[in-house]
């Protein structure tokens, strides 16, 4: 089983869904897939920053439920894609996210070759949708992976994998190939999170390694402390 997680600038142009489809079918052949989202992109109507303009008179519950939105959104959107280019896939629902138990994921692994998950979002103990914060469709990576005893996560991000320097007045920037738990937190906390520190910090409880990809490209960062394996 292979995790990949998928933020929102992938599902905003027609070929990015191509080259996820490509990634999928290649993938489906030896392994079932598990697929995480973000909301799209900035530009979307139904992008987080778009959807927060929206809540100035919401409470806590109303809000997280108005924002998980965005996520329910592209996780159908792609899983409608996918199901349109022949992969048997299906989109695991709000009223469905349960991410203490994997009975039921596996059950639907039985009828199934790939799932789609709306990342960021959670359900708390009264069955209320509950956002994960900043980059929480990371952090919904890293638990499903933990869920399912995974020891692997494919976070596409549109970097080139974790670069040397975040400056953009630098051009000679190079992608660092390992980084471990504790070396990438700090990085991530002075330059940015490029992956969730939350994230981070449960992927570093369970050993799980991360590894930073780009469907344009072949750069990859991975953080782990198994730099041997």
């Amino acid at each position: 089983m292979l995790i990949y997680k998928f933020g929102g600038s992938f599902l905003e142009t027609k070929s990015s869904y191509t080259k996820i489809f490509r990634l999928i079918r290649r993938k489906i052949v030896k392994d079932k897939i598990v697929i995480v989202v973000s909301a799209i992109g900035r530009s979307s109507s139904f992008s987080t920053n778009s959807l927060l303009l929206e809540t100035s008179h919401l409470d806590e519950q109303e809000k997280d439920c108005f924002l998980s939105l965005g996520e329910q959104y592209s996780s159908l959107k792609l899983t409608n894609y996918l199901k349109q280019k022949g992969i048997n896939t299906k989109c695991v629902l709000a009223n469905e996210l349960d991410l203490i138990n994997d009975k039921y994921y596996k059950e639907l692994f039985t009828k199934h070759d790939c799932l789609v998950f709306p990342g960021y979002i959670e359900k708390d103990d009264a069955g209320y949708i509950k956002t994960l914060g900043r980059g929480g469709s990371d952090l919904s990576a890293i638990i499903l992976a933990n869920l399912l005893g995974l020891k692997d996560v494919y976070l596409n991000k549109e970097t080139k994998g974790i670069l040397s320097c975040n400056d953009d007045v630098i051009s000679n920037k190079e992608t660092i190939k390992y980084l471990s738990y504790d070396q990438a937190i700090t990085y991530f906390t002075y330059s940015g999170e490029l992956v969730q520190l939350k994230a981070l910090e449960l992927a570093k409880d369970n050993n799980i390694n991360i590894h930073i990809v780009n469907l344009d490209n072949r750069f990859e960062s991975i953080i782990s402390d198994n730099k041997n394996e």
